[in-house]
């Protein structure tokens, strides 16, 4: 379960920074160079103290035939913290402020902790 978990939240922070990659053509300009589109968009986001968004994402695991399509809000609030509410299809919480990370399932009555480090060292 906490694999799933890992691969969410990897997914979510990815949809995050695609997300904001779009303010780069904001300014009504193409830009080809990857290094002025990071720039662009690490100014965008200096400016930014926070954010909040619907997102829906498809998660593609080998093994299962079909994707599994989830949806929610996400909140951003520097420095640091991030909160992301699953609506669909089950009610999912998860938290991150700063190292900590807390993943909150109403339907089972569960909370899992772990830092952002374990879930980059894990697999």
């Amino acid at each position: 379960m906490l694999r799933l978990k890992n691969i969410r939240l990897i997914l979510t922070i990815t949809t995050f920074l695609f997300f904001t990659a779009g303010f780069a053509v904001f300014a009504g300009e193409t830009i080809k160079d990857p290094q002025k589109i990071a720039n662009k968009i690490e100014a965008r986001y200096e400016k930014i103290s926070d954010l909040s968004a619907n997102f829906t994402q498809t998660l593609l695991i080998e093994g299962f035939q079909s994707p599994m399509q989830s949806s929610g809000k996400v909140f951003i609030k520097k420095p640091g913290r991030f909160y992301w509410e699953y609506s669909n299809p089950v009610k999912e919480h998860v938290y991150v402020d700063g190292e900590s990370v807390v993943f909150y399932t109403p339907i089972h009555n569960q909370v899992m902790q772990t830092t952002l480090s374990h879930l980059a060292e894990s697999r």
